[in-house]
């Protein structure tokens, strides 16, 4: 565990010392080169995820603030430092260094990364989040130097680095994965219940199943199997509803290849 520690530490120093200026940009993660769509799509996934656990820890952090002695603006400029494009590089950057680390700690290879759930639990054994808290130093220097209260900053950003480095942080990291899954259940579901729809050819399930999937799409866009059966499902449903019968064979693989 010592040894998994250390190496966490000298990923962040590296990570302040490629990210000094702030100049991180995609060319820069190597790993992007090293995997497939899917596993890249994962990436980016779970970047999101990231970014919004912080951002609501951030949140949390500023309602529990006293009102009227100034650390509360000051919170709110560090929650605006930690939404800007900088950060959100970071976090990529971050999550590919410690992926690259907890696949050389646990000896697996790239193609298990298919798996966003098998993803997080790897970056997290690369450590994750002391190289988050090092890119919360890194961006929060650049935004908040010139700030009137960077004293009170510092108060501030030092209880953000607690929050990502604590169990809170990997309980409503998990909170965040398991919702994400349940909303990939909840859409294959509806796949299969617009399947039968179509066995029985009832038309009017068929609609009415293929707009609430157009609507929870939204929340698995990341997920290409999703995107695909959904974009499917959607040229079948308006096929049908100028045919008012169920398609060939033929209709329905030209309906894939949309």
């Amino acid at each position: 565990m010592e040894l998994e520690l250390s190496k966490a530490e000298l990923k962040a120093n590296e990570l302040i010392n490629e990210a000094n200026e702030i100049e991180i940009s995609s060319n820069k993660i190597e790993l992007e080169k090293e995997l497939d769509i899917e596993s890249n799509r994962n990436v980016n996934t779970f970047s999101n995820i990231v970014c919004s656990v912080v951002d609501k820890g951030v949140n949390y952090a500023i309602k529990a603030l006293p009102i009227g002695d100034g650390l509360k603006d000051v919170a709110l400029d560090v929650k605006e430092a930690l939404k800007t494009n900088d950060f959100k590089h970071i976090v990529k950057t971050a999550i590919s260094s410690s992926i690259r680390e907890g696949l050389e700690f646990v000896g697996m290879p790239f193609n298990v990364l298919k798996n966003i759930n098998t993803m997080k639990d790897v970056a997290l054994k690369g450590g994750l989040t002391k190289a988050l808290s090092a890119g919360i130093d890194i961006v929060c220097n650049k935004y908040l130097k010139n700030n009137l209260f960077v004293d009170l900053a510092k108060d501030f950003v030092s209880n953000v680095k607690n929050f990502v480095t604590s169990k809170d942080f990997l309980n409503k990291l998990d909170g965040a994965f398991n919702k994400l899954s349940e909303k990939v259940k909840g859409f294959k579901d509806t796949c299969n219940m617009w399947r039968e729809a179509y066995e029985k050819f009832d038309l009017e399930k068929i609609n009415e199943l293929s707009k609430d999937l157009s609507k929870k799409v939204r929340g698995v866009l990341e997920n290409t199997e999703c995107g695909n059966e959904n974009k499917t499902i959607q040229n079948i449903t308006t096929l049908i509803n100028n045919t008012k019968k169920k398609l060939s064979k033929i209709q329905l693989e030209a309906c894939e290849q949309i």
